[in-house]
């Protein structure tokens, strides 16, 4: 499946839950638009402060910050949330549908608010809020003056929002020519990684199988996403 965007309509907007989430997830994704000319920015509801014994915000958000970099976003924006505490509350909604009324972004990237059964890892409570959350804000939040959020903002329409860890995937993308960066930007996250070995080769594993799945040669690697269509 080809996602449609005209040449000139090339920002994106990236939400997620924790430092670390897109790299996981999207980082091959992330790479491959901004090689294409992409303008992608990046906004992290939490500092990831429960991910590991010892973590702190300033860690996290330094971690983050240096990863963006490593994928060619501009620094993420940080709205400071608790860790594991997230829930898509009317605030949270006017956050995002204010940023997006700010940033007008052409694609959205965020979490699945659906269980995936197959990728329970994927389905942290603080992944399905937030994706709730942005969809919320997407439609009606920003497209509507009078939904929530400032007054002031001029209303947005996102046209896609790509999913991340949902159960079904309708686009499969191949980020082969990508992995290095993808990587690169993943061992920004010191903090994380050195509790959690074996994860490289954990996502090159789940990569080859997306690829097998949506066709790819043997040896390539995908990612995978629902995307939904507004306009």
């Amino acid at each position: 499946m080809t996602p449609s965007h005209r040449e000139e309509q090339r920002r994106a907007l990236a939400i997620v839950a924790h430092p670390d989430d897109i790299e996981f997830a999207a980082g091959g994704t992330v790479a491959g638009w901004v090689t294409r000319g992409w303008e992608v920015s990046l906004c992290v509801v939490t500092d990831g402060q429960r991910g590991t014994d010892g973590a702190l915000s300033a860690d996290r958000r330094a971690e983050q910050t240096a990863a963006a970099k490593a994928l060619g976003v501009d620094r993420p924006r940080f709205l400071g949330y608790m860790d594991a505490e997230v829930s898509p509350t009317l605030e949270l909604r006017a956050a995002l549908a204010d940023l997006l009324r700010l940033l007008r972004p052409h694609r959205v990237l965020t979490h699945s608010p659906r269980y995936a059964w197959a990728f329970p890892t994927t389905s942290h409570p603080d992944h399905r809020a937030v994706g709730t959350a942005t969809l919320d804000a997407v439609y009606p939040g920003a497209s509507i003056p009078s939904s929530v959020g400032s007054p002031a903002g001029l209303p947005w329409q996102v046209p896609e929002v790509w999913l991340f860890g949902d159960p079904e995937a309708n686009h499969f993308e191949d980020v082969t020519d990508h992995l290095a960066r993808k990587l690169a930007a993943l061992r920004c996250h010191d903090s994380q990684l050195s509790a959690r070995a074996g994860d490289e080769a954990q996502l090159r594993s789940r990569m080859a199988g997306a690829a097998r799945a949506a066709g790819l040669p043997d040896g390539r690697l995908a990612e995978r996403f629902q995307i939904l269509r507004y306009v």
